[in-house]
């Protein structure tokens, strides 16, 4: 599931993602796995910006409005916690 993820992510926000960090950057999904305590999904993604200055400024908002679009597009039901961190 994680590598689906993150081509999908990849795939169809494209756009997006190269107008919000710089053209080249990659979303990777670290984990996913359901928390049967918490009753939830547990996303850890990690975003690898092309341009560090640029990212900083609309990070992490940005990369959650996406990761939300696209567990949307999935249809899938469960609640999830999400995970964000950068790498330089």
């Amino acid at each position: 599931m994680n590598q689906y993820f993150e081509k999908l992510i990849n795939k169809l926000y494209k756009k997006d993602i190269d107008s919000f960090f710089g053209s080249g950057s990659t979303i990777v999904i670290d984990s996913m796995g359901y928390s049967t305590q918490l009753k939830k999904v547990q996303i850890s993604v990690v975003l690898i910006p092309a341009d560090y200055d640029l990212s900083i400024e609309i990070f992490p908002e940005a990369l959650e409005i996406l990761v939300l679009d696209a567990w949307k597009f999935l249809s899938i039901d469960s609640d999830y916690i999400l995970t964000t961190s950068m790498k330089k």
